[in-house]
Formats: C-alpha cells, sequence, structure tokens
C-alpha cells in the first residue's frame, strides 16, 4: 500500500530537514514524502531538493511560483500523489503542529474508514503549548464553528 505524505512548505528551512527525517524514520518503506514549495524566499525549495536528491525515490518536490496559499497547496499535492499511485494521503503541516508518528495510528483504521482526521478537539487529542491565545481561538473557531455550525460537517 504506497502511502503518500503531503507537506506544504513557506519559508520552512529550519523544519524541513527534520521533517523529512521524522517521516521517514516512521520505518514505513511504502511512504513517500512531497514538499509543495510556494517559492519560500529562505531557501526552503533549494533544502527541499537536496532532500530528493539524497532519498530519490521517497521525497519529490513540487515548485510552485509565488504564494498560492495552503489550501491550494494540499489540492496540488494530493493531485501529484494520485498521478503516482498513492493508495494513502496524509496531509501535514511542516511545523510539528501534526505528529508525524500519529500516522502510525491512523493507519490501523484504513481498512474499516475512507477518511481518518486527527484533532485536537477530541479525546486525547491536545493543541501545542506554545500556541499564543490567538493562534488557539482561530484553531478553535475554525474546528468548532466554522466546520461544524457553518458548514453543517459533524466530523471532529
Amino acid at each position: 500500500m504506497k502511502l503518500t505524505v503531503v507537506v506544504p512548505t513557506y519559508n520552512e528551512a529550519d523544519n524541513i530537514g527534520p521533517m523529512a527525517n521524522a517521516l521517514l524514520g516512521l520505518a514505513l518503506t511504502s511512504l513517500t514524502v512531497i514538499f509543495v514549495d510556494d517559492d519560500s524566499p529562505d531557501g526552503t525549495g533549494r533544502i527541499a531538493d537536496e532532500l530528493a536528491a539524497e532519498h530519490s525515490g521517497r521525497v519529490s518536490v513540487l515548485h510552485r511560483q509565488g504564494k498560492r496559499g495552503l489550501g491550494r497547496s494540499y489540492v496540488d499535492g494530493f493531485d501529484w500523489a494520485l498521478k503516482q499511485g498513492a493508495d494513502l494521503i496524509v496531509q501535514m503541516d511542516c511545523d510539528f503542529s501534526h505528529p508525524p508518528q500519529d500516522i502510525l495510528k491512523f493507519l490501523k483504521y484504513t481498512d474499516d474508514y475512507d477518511v481518518i482526521v486527527g484533532s485536537r478537539y477530541v479525546e486525547g487529542g491536545r493543541t501545542d503549548e506554545n500556541w499564543g491565545r490567538g493562534r488557539w481561538l482561530l484553531s478553535w473557531w475554525a474546528n468548532s464553528v466554522y466546520t461544524r455550525l457553518i458548514l453543517g460537517c459533524g466530523v471532529k
């Protein structure tokens, strides 16, 4: 089963190497990573290219011109992953707000569910202790108010 992790990047020069190491360190031989970089001025794209050369066949880079946004990065990354034959796709931020090791927990449920969502707002979930009040409120609002009340989606 081919698993592809889509990781959008913009100015993630400090995180991209550790993220690649954490994902490849999961010891899932079928795991590949696609970094979707929005022309980061801090050299993230160059570092991603170095990682792709170092881990040929397991790490790829999709370079996009300009800052096109997180949502579009995921869509472009998912499209790329599907064209490469991915059976499972995981979306993950490069700032470690999503713990890479949680992928192993989710894989236990792939035979029973088509979509698995990790949430900070369910039993066992938590937000980063370094988040400020503003980031916490934005995340809570997006997950609790926008998703459930405005969109009518019952997913947690």
